[in-house]
């Protein structure tokens, strides 16, 4: 138990900082640190818990009726109070381990769905490189020969498709927003611009990502800062401001700058793939030159094989610069917010889940194996007399299961609560997926029986005599 507190405390605070992220319009941005005051905390409930779970035998113990228990031979009964505490202690943990399980496997399969859903791009061939200049304390001029000479140096590289530079790459943990109002804004008093993310991107980026401009044109050499400032919607925005209209031509404000809309692209995803339609604006690359920028190369075979290549040739350019996060768009997604918080729930969930059924397993086996020891002589007695193997095993094997189909049901229940809070969390599939619910289920029954069948296995293998004989 005192094992798993800190991997309990950081999966908590990586969980609930990913929560909040996600409810609120700031970027995402978990924290994986320990807080020494909450560790403390944990850790004292871990002792207080081994405390309280040895002193429960003790004072079980300390109440035995003593005449009985020599009147029976020193063997105690299943039944009373310490008997139903202990059994109900194992349909607990039968029903924890199957909540538990349960949304490891909705996380899960939510993952192979997340997988499928269509992000408005295709990540598939796609390498990203990220360097910080504005943080080196380049200028805008500097950032301009850096970033333009490593993009040509690596659309160069045999291998390459095209390169393009971003100011972020999508579904990162990090990211950009703005409010947006179309122009002239609306004169409803109570209308209140919307919050959407903001990329800045180079003319090849949408080749690069293969996405689809559905009006207008993409960006050219031509939109850099000399000139009329100028952005790219996505259909949402497109939507919002200019129903059943063609939105090129028209115009919309960010921070009090108005910007004229040249082009429509294809609604993807920008922050979580299980955002609904959030909207998005793309500024030119060349009108801003980002302090901190994502280079995105499709390549022609496995992206990172392709990694050394472009470190070095990013350091050719600029021995200087620092190049960071050189990664495919598949590990990008994977620890982003794409799919991390799936994988992140799959991961604890199933990890406190086998916990669960360990100590479930345990407990069970220990319960059975007191009551097989407690009818040692009984079984001898029957086997003495004809009873088979088979029968002695049987009859054990359906007082543990069932205990199993109490937590089960119990644990049912208690899952159907749990998956309900983690619906916005799911993707494609219903928290009460039957599929999900079963091979739980059976595989906590083949658990239990397999904990009952060792003393139930191990009580028929003494020879019928001796039992009768310690008696």
């Amino acid at each position: 138990g005192l094992l798993a507190v800190p991997v309990v405390v950081v999966a908590m605070r990586a969980l609930r900082a990913f929560i909040a992220g996600a409810s609120s319009v700031v970027a995402l941005d978990p924290d994986f640190g320990v807080d020494v005051r909450v560790l403390l905390a944990a850790f004292a409930i871990a002792a207080l818990a081994g405390v309280a779970t040895g002193l429960a035998p003790a004072i079980s113990a300390c109440r035995t009726d003593l005449t009985g228990s020599l009147r029976s031979g020193g063997r105690g009964e299943t039944g009373g109070t310490g008997g139903r505490f202990r059994q109900a202690l194992v349909v607990a943990q039968v029903a924890l381990s199957l909540s538990l399980l349960v949304c490891g496997g909705l996380f899960i399969r939510s993952l192979d769905h997340a997988r499928a859903v269509d992000l408005g791009f295709e990540p598939a061939g796609l390498l990203l490189a990220s360097a910080s200049p504005g943080i080196q304390g380049y200028s805008p001029a500097q950032r301009r020969t850096l970033y333009t000479g490593a993009r040509e140096r690596v659309a160069a590289l045999p291998g390459v498709e095209r390169a393009a530079w971003t100011s972020f790459a999508p579904l990162g943990i990090v990211g950009e927003i703005a409010e947006v109002s179309p122009d002239p804004r609306p004169t409803d008093p109570a209308w209140r611009p919307p919050v959407v993310s903001e990329f800045e991107i180079s003319p090849e980026y949408f080749e690069t990502t293969r996405m689809t401009l559905v009006e207008g044109r993409p960006f050219n050499d031509g939109d850099d800062d000399g000139s009329k400032r100028v952005v790219i919607v996505d259909e949402t925005v497109a939507r919002w401001f200019w129903p059943e209209q063609n939105a090129v031509g028209h115009s919309l404000v960010r921070n009090g700058v108005s910007l004229e809309v040249v082009g429509v692209t294809r609604q993807g995803k920008y922050q979580t793939v299980t955002e609904a339609a959030r909207g998005a604006i793309f500024r030119p690359f060349a009108q801003s030159w980002p302090g901190t920028a994502t280079l995105v190369v499709r390549t022609t075979g496995v992206p990172v094989d392709l990694a050394p290549s472009v470190r070095s040739a990013l350091r050719e350019v600029d021995p200087e610069v620092a190049v960071y996060d050189v990664r495919s768009m598949s590990t990008h997604l994977d620890n982003g917010s794409a799919f991390f918080p799936f994988r992140l729930g799959a991961f604890m969930t199933s990890l406190f889940g086998a916990m669960g059924v360990l100590l479930a397993a345990v407990g069970l086996y220990g319960m059975i194996a007191y009551h097989v020891g407690q009818r040692t002589q009984e079984i001898g007695l029957r086997m003495a007399l004809g009873a088979r193997a088979g029968d002695i095993i049987r009859e054990v094997l359906l007082r543990g299961g069932r205990f199993a189909a109490i937590g089960i049901a119990v644990g049912g229940a208690l899952s159907a609560a749990l998956a309900q809070l983690l619906r916005n969390l799911l993707v494609g599939v219903s928290p009460f997926d039957p599929a999900t619910y079963a091979s739980v289920a059976a595989f906590l029954v083949l658990i239990c029986l397999l904990a009952s069948f060792v003393p139930a296995r191990r009580a028929t293998v003494v020879h019928p005599l001796t039992p009768l004989r310690a008696g």
